[in-house]
């Protein structure tokens, strides 16, 4: 009896195709990439191994923008100033409620890097042991430092 490395399903010795599934059951268990799932009445049973790659790739990515954010965030602080002296005056805004607008223009401008870097991250830990894991955990973690950096300027801005 042979027993198909994708379903677990019993097949005859002379089959060479999972009559379930239509996988092939000539394959070599050590050529694939195969992990021991179940052993039943002295048959063992495979599943497919689960890959974390695709976390570590998303980690990396939302590490890479994340940080282009952040670092656009750390450069701009001028620009910043500008934009918040400027919104103060359009909106007509009270001298009393300069910071409450601070925090919430603060808030604002580091929110993107911010978020970007906390959902990396915890992307990130979780796929750990690879090196687009390790590479999307620094990033993110620069992400989120230049996102709190560029909130406490943005919160120093004398008006």
């Amino acid at each position: 009896m042979k027993y198909c490395t994708n379903c677990g399903t019993p097949n005859d010795e002379n089959t060479n195709f999972c009559s379930k599934c239509g996988q092939s059951l000539n394959q070599n268990i050590n050529q694939v990439n195969y992990v021991p799932a179940a052993q039943v009445n002295g048959q063992v049973y495979y599943g497919k191994k689960k890959s974390r790659n695709g976390l570590s790739i998303a980690s990396m990515v939302l590490g890479i923008i994340g940080a282009f954010y952040g670092f656009v965030v750390l450069v701009s602080q001028s620009e910043a100033e500008k934009s918040l002296r400027e919104y103060l005056v359009d909106n007509n805004i009270r001298y009393s409620d300069y910071d409450s607008a601070k925090i919430a223009f603060g808030i604002g401008y580091a929110l993107i890097p911010l978020v970007l870097g906390i959902i990396g991250l915890i992307l990130g830990l979780v796929a750990k042991k690879n090196g687009k894991a390790i590479a999307g955990i620094i990033t993110c973690s620069f992400s989120i430092i230049a996102a709190i950096i560029g909130f406490i300027l943005v919160q120093n801005i004398s008006l």
